[in-house]
């Protein structure tokens, strides 16, 4: 960790994130503040295509934001963990409300 606290801009490199928001301005934002840290980030509006996604990708984290839309981004952490682990079924998950 950086010297006051913060971490290091390439604190997250090679750590690959799946970023999963359906606002494109907020998507972006996370885009772009985990490459400025110096993440591999893949970025997704649906929890659809973010299972999608773990099938290409092998993320280290998922970032699922969780706001007042129509509530299937919150099953999207149950989806994951029906998966088998060597499908990404274990990979940890955050959720930004």
């Amino acid at each position: 960790m950086a010297r006051g606290g913060f971490f290091a801009v390439d604190s997250l490199t090679s750590v690959h994130v799946l970023v999963v928001d359906d606002d494109p301005a907020f998507r972006e934002i996370l885009l772009s503040l985990l490459r400025y840290c110096g993440a591999l980030v893949t970025a997704v509006a649906t929890p659809e295509e973010a299972l999608l996604a773990m099938d290409q990708v092998k993320p280290d984290v998922v970032v699922l934001t969780i706001g007042g839309g129509a509530g299937t981004a919150a099953a999207l952490p149950r989806r994951v963990r029906a998966r088998k682990p060597e499908d990404g079924g274990n990979v940890p998950i955050v959720a930004v409300v």
